[in-house]
Order: structure tokens, then C-alpha cells, then sequence
């Protein structure tokens, strides 16, 4: 008999039930970036490109900080960016201990073989 490594929906109801009943029992991990007034009561990453569309790229992350988030996940706002910029923003995400743990910014999937040029 072949062992089968899918999972069907109730399998990951379950999971997912477990996952959120055991976050709200077990104590949240400190954040380096959340202060004791403002801790988000999961450790998720932010979208920056959903948040505060008009203020610059350190009051944005200042807000997630603010928020008790300690990761953001990063779109295509580093597309126009210059190395100084580049450097800027690492040390701000570093000064407030946010780390970038997603990065997006491929218009286009590797199934399709005639966009493999552009992945």
C-alpha cells in the first residue's frame, strides 16, 4: 500500500484548530519590536503594501513595529530603489528588530514556458 502525504479539509480543519487553540493557551514568543502595550497575539508578518499607502517606507515600518509585529512581507516597494535606499531601509528594519520575510515581485509563474525568461 502506497502512504499518501495529502491532506484533505478535515485534516487541515484539525490542524488549524490545533494550531489556534494552542496559541491561545501557550504564552506568545517576546518580540524584540513589540512593546509590552501592543503584541499582536500571533506572530504574523504584515503586508506592507496594505498599510499606509502615503507615509514613507520607515514611518510605515515604524508602524508595524508600533503594531507588535516583527516581520513585514515586501511587494514591489523596493522596485525603484537605490543601493543608498536599500541601506537606509535594512538599518531601520534592523533598528527595530522587523525582519522581511517575504519578498514578491514575479509577475508571471514558472508553468508557463514561454514566461520562463521573465521568472
Amino acid at each position: 500500500m502506497k502512504a499518501s502525504h495529502s491532506m484533505d479539509r478535515r485534516d487541515f480543519s484539525r490542524l488549524l484548530a490545533g494550531g489556534v487553540l494552542g496559541s491561545a493557551i501557550l504564552p506568545a514568543l517576546p518580540s524584540q519590536a513589540a512593546s509590552t502595550e501592543a503584541k499582536a497575539p500571533f506572530r504574523f508578518s504584515v503586508m506592507l503594501w496594505t498599510i499606509y499607502h502615503d507615509l514613507p517606507f520607515e514611518q510605515r515600518i515604524e508602524k508595524v513595529a508600533e503594531a507588535g509585529y516583527h516581520a513585514v512581507e515586501l511587494v514591489d516597494e523596493y522596485k525603484s530603489w537605490s543601493p543608498d535606499d536599500f541601506r537606509r531601509a535594512s538599518a531601520k528594519l534592523r533598528s527595530l528588530g522587523i525582519v522581511v520575510d517575504a519578498m514578491a515581485g514575479v509577475w508571471t509563474g514558472i508553468a508557463n514556458p514561454q514566461a520562463q525568461e521573465s521568472f
